[in-house]
């Protein structure tokens, strides 16, 4: 079962028992070819879901979280809470901490859940595919399971009949510095922002959203789930994220019935475009960047994918809509040319990447990157030094691996060294 063990926790080390629950063991039976995506929702956590997440959390890290933690990240409004115990499990810094008069933070969180139905699903047929699922679920008037095991775990939301499969926590920092956040992080990322500002070609590298994983299905889960999730924007919206200095992944992940199947690193790429979104109006629409005038294309373009996606099948995208998005606004039995056409003469000028402008210009065209005095908006985390595995995630989608900590996390009496990594995202 080392399939089953994630990879954060401490090699050597006994896995936990919540690993091998009874949702992970059938979720491993689900084909690695079998695109998920499309039956995925992101939601804001809420106060029911806190128990959840400390499961997750209990499953992935070796680290323990202060129970405060897991409320405080799914209260349903701005995330504030006295973080102290939470931040002195990892004896970060030198300096003695647990003295300091620490003050409220701002926690955003977020969940991936996938719907029971698709578990009903799949332990009575035997089949997968996500076609095939939707013609169920179409046609049931009922997924009911009397007496089912899984309804009685943690990570089950019986509101909407859902399981919390992954999660996002960020730490919205509105301080250069502050107790809670070290000098030496902000000092790091000042010193390798100011260092590369003349090696332009390595900063761009930094800054471009990696756009490898956006696929058809890709392009349709963010424009379901993030441009034309209303309710995840108006949560967001709670936050003061676009007065942050920077923002600190607290932490992030998949529950192990589902690794391996790129979830992780959807997430956090899911996590750079929703801050470029709310921060900026930038969107990303087949492989270029733009900067969104009207709301209206939004929805056209969420069209134009579910409808590639679907093949123009309306029975599955009537299913699709009213069964998995809960919206009655019916796509259009518009083509996707004509969708296409509607959509190119709504946008801008695109742009292929998001340039550094070195000269500073106030004046310079609204695509390009503008350099700033201090540093731009900053994601930035750190990872433990064996976990090569999240450490080569980031990289890939260009977070700079700057440094390594050492003696940054202090768990069961045993210090380790901890990966900084960084993903810069200047204002256009």
């Amino acid at each position: 079962m080392e399939c089953l063990k994630s990879s954060a926790l401490i090699p050597g080390e006994p896995e936990y028992k919540s690993e091998f629950n009874l949702l992970n063991m059938l979720l491993m039976k689900v084909p690695k070819d079998v695109d998920l995506l499309p039956i995925l929702n992101i939601k804001p956590l809420q106060p029911r879901h806190s128990s959840a997440l400390q499961e997750l959390h209990l499953e992935l890290f070796p680290v323990h979280y202060d129970p405060s933690f897991f409320e405080v990240a799914c209260s349903t409004e701005c995330g504030f809470y006295d973080s102290q115990s939470f931040w002195d499990m990892f004896d970060s810094s030198s300096n003695n901490t647990r003295d300091l008069d620490w003050y409220e933070n701002q926690i955003l969180s977020f969940g991936l859940f996938l719907p029971r139905s698709y578990v009903s699903f799949f332990r009575k047929f035997g089949k997968y595919d996500i076609e095939s699922y939707l013609e169920y679920i179409s046609n049931e008037d009922d997924f009911t399971e009397f007496d089912d095991p899984l309804a009685e775990m943690l990570i089950f939301d019986p509101e909407y009949d859902e399981f919390l499969i992954g999660f996002v926590t960020l730490l919205i920092n509105l301080e250069v510095t502050n107790k809670l956040i070290s000098d030496d992080d902000y000092n790091i990322l000042y010193t390798h922002y100011h260092n590369n500002m003349e090696n332009n070609s390595l900063l761009s590298n930094e800054i471009n959203i990696n756009l490898d994983k956006f696929d058809v299905s890709y392009y349709s889960f963010i424009y379901n789930q993030l441009y034309n999730n209303k309710l995840l924007i108006e949560y967001t919206r709670k936050f003061q994220i676009k007065d942050a200095k920077t923002i600190y992944i607290l932490s992030t992940g998949i529950t192990l019935g589902l690794r391996r199947r790129s979830l992780g690193t959807h997430l956090i790429l899911f996590t750079q475009i929703l801050i470029y979104f709310i921060n900026y109006s930038i969107i990303v629409f087949e492989g270029y960047y733009y900067i969104l005038r009207s709301r209206d294309v939004l929805d056209t373009i969420k069209n134009y994918y579910n409808k590639l996606f679907f093949k123009d099948n309306y029975n599955l995208l009537y299913s699709f809509y009213t069964l998995v998005l809960n919206d009655n606004s019916i796509c259009p039995r518009k083509t996707t040319d004509e969708l296409d056409s509607i959509i190119q003469a709504k946008l801008g000028e695109p742009t292929s990447n998001l340039i550094l402008n070195s000269n500073c210009d106030q004046d310079s065209n609204h695509n390009s990157v503008s350099c700033v005095n201090n540093i731009p908006l900053v994601i930035y985390l750190h990872t433990i030094y064996y976990n090569e595995v999240a450490t080569e995630m980031y990289k890939k989608l260009h977070f700079y691996n700057i440094t390594t900590i050492p003696n940054y996390y202090s768990i069961n009496n045993k210090k380790y060294n901890a990966n900084f990594l960084a993903y810069f995202l200047p204002k256009p």
